[in-house]
Order: structure tokens, then sequence, then C-alpha cells
């Protein structure tokens, strides 16, 4: 697809996420959950203590490096910066999926997972993008639990790992205590570990059997950490190899919102165990790319 027509999709996706999210927002009044970069960065700027009675009131905090992003958009008045946020990821992902020839991964805009993120302002979208745009590294600074396994399965550019290692430099200059002070108040975070649910989350771990595969590995790391909700999860729409694949878990992620189901058992059963079977399926067709590939030219090692 050439360069302009790449760069107009990505823009239309963008503020249809955009406006999408200002429906959400203008109803709830409220920035969602992008509420915390702007906190964190307000704090940093006030020179005050962002954790603050976060334990005591029993909230779950973000590590301090998300300040950097709220930083980027204090000048947005009002709910205006969760909406440039979720429209922005949406670009960048179109962009990215556009670029490396991957375009039935969009199908994951018609999922549950990214209309609940939209409604949110939650930080799957971006850590999805991060798959395709290496610069995005510093999302695992963010949100580790869901961003460490595409990072880990994903050559880094230099770029993300030059912006990654200094704002986590920078926020140690801030506040040295900060894992901390962070740590402290995540014992409340509601969590789902896929791997564990029983009686069919360790069949999970039959993914290694396809090991020379980055994303054997991916659904594996994303089985053994901690999730929170279903907006987590849409990089498992990196594990799709065509549009009917995507759609198909789009519209699986739809009967997992509507279930009746417990979450964990439902989220294991439809969208996961549905993942390891095209681990076998794209790689008995020859539809994967081993550890060892270099699937990008130098130019674009940079993003």
């Amino acid at each position: 697809m050439p360069h302009h027509r790449r760069l107009f999709f990505s823009i239309v996706a963008g503020l249809c996420g955009s406006v999408v999210c200002l429906i959400f927002r203008a109803a709830a009044h409220d920035n969602g959950d992008f509420w915390w970069s702007l906190h964190m960065a307000m704090a940093v700027l006030n020179g005050t203590d962002p954790y603050a009675g976060l334990r005591e009131a029993n909230m779950v905090a973000y590590p301090l490096p998300i300040a950097a992003v709220g930083l980027l958009f204090l000048w947005v008045p009002n709910i205006g910066a969760s909406t440039m946020f979720v429209g922005i990821s949406t670009g960048l992902l179109a962009y990215g999926a556009l670029r490396d020839e991957t375009p039935w991964e969009l199908g994951v805009l018609l999922s549950a997972p990214y209309i609940i993120a939209v409604k949110y302002a939650q930080w799957g979208i971006i850590v999805l993008a991060l798959g395709h745009l290496r610069f995005l590294l510093p999302v695992i600074l963010i949100k580790p639990q869901i961003a460490l396994p595409v990072a880990l399965t994903r050559k880094p550019s230099l770029l993300g790992l030059i912006l990654t290692a200094g704002i986590l430099l920078l926020s140690f200059i801030i506040l040295p205590d900060w894992p901390v002070r962070w740590l402290a108040t995540v014992g409340s975070y509601q969590r789902v570990i896929p791997i564990l649910v029983l009686p069919f989350g360790p069949l999970l771990f039959l993914a290694l059997l396809r090991w020379r595969t980055p994303n054997s590995w991916l659904l594996v790391l994303m089985s053994v950490l901690p999730h929170r909700a279903i907006y987590d999860l849409l990089s498992l729409w990196l594990l799709t190899r065509s549009w009917r694949q995507s759609l198909l878990l789009a519209a699986l992620s739809w009967v997992i919102a509507f279930s009746s189901l417990a979450y964990d058992q439902a989220v294991v059963s439809l969208l996961f165990l549905p993942c390891l079977g095209l681990i076998f399926i794209n790689h008995s067709r020859g539809k994967y790319t081993p550890i060892s590939s270099t699937k990008h030219n130098k130019a674009e090692t940079i993003s």
C-alpha cells in the first residue's frame, strides 16, 4: 500500500477511535483510565508525592514513568486528553499494521477488547501497536504486565531502547523510591492469570511445542502474566494471519462480553484456546515467522 494511502487510513482510524472515546468520556465527564497520566504529570510538575494516600484509599496506581505521557497532554482541556490519546494510539496501530502488511490485525477494531479499551481510554491499543512500532517500547514501563510479552517477542529498536532508558533514568531522578511506593498500591489489583485457570489453562503450555516461533512465546507469556480485564488482551491479534482468523477472534470476544460464564473461564475457553489453535494451524500452513527471522530492513529498525 502506498505511503499516502496508509497515512490516510491511519488518520481515519484514529479519528473514528477518538469519536467513540469522546462519546463514552462525555457521558462519564472524566478522562477514564488516562486520568492517571495527568495526575502523575501534575504531581511531578508540582513537586508533590503522586502516591500519597493511594494505598489508604485502596487505589491501584501506575508506575511513575506514565507521567512522561501525561506531560504531553496537560495542555488539552477536559476530556480532550483521553480522546486524543485513544485516537493517536489507534492511528499508530493502523499505520504499523498496514506498513507491515498485516492489515487483518485491524479486525481488532471490531472487537470487544478494543471498544472497551476505547471506552476507558486504556493502554492495550498502544501495546498492540508496539508489535509493529518498536519506538513505543517505553510502554513496558507503564503497563509491564501486558507489554512485556510483546516487547520480549519482537526485536527492539535503538530508538525504543534509548527512550525507555532515558524515561526510566529520569523517573528515578525525580522520585528514587517510586517502585516501592507503586508496589505498595498493587495489593488490591484484580487479576487473572490464564495459565492457572482450571481445567483448560495449563493446556496453553502446549504452545511451547512450537517454541521456535515468537508468537508461541507471546501466547505463553500472556498466559503466565496477570491481566485485569478483556481490554488488556488486544495483543492476541498479533497471532492472527488472515482476516478470517482476526474476525473470528473479534466475534468470540463479543461472546465473552455478553456471556454469563465467569470471566476467567470464558476468556481462556473463547480467546486463549482458539489462539493456541491458531499457532498450530498457522505453523502447519507455513504462516509464521521464526525467531531468527529478520523481517524488517535496516531502515525500519528505528521504528
